[in-house]
């Protein structure tokens, strides 16, 4: 709706359904093995790769009340 770029990283074996859904609403998705990879590192690569903003899926009060 505002055109903001966003980039949502998902754990590989995320559903299908989910996968499709988010990259249906036009957010570029990464993927990352749960086991394998350390996230944080990954997200502080791509926000100071991209200048981007890391929003917490569940640890942010505007994304809890939807």
């Amino acid at each position: 709706m505002l055109g903001i770029k966003t980039c949502i990283i998902l754990p590989s074996d995320a559903p299908d359904i989910k996968k499709t859904a988010i990259a249906g609403y036009g957010a570029e998705v990464m993927f990352f093995d749960r086991f394998k990879d350390n996230l944080d590192q990954m997200i502080a690569k791509q926000m100071d790769e991209r200048k981007m903003t890391y929003i917490s899926p569940f640890d942010n009060k505007e994304i809890i009340a939807g």
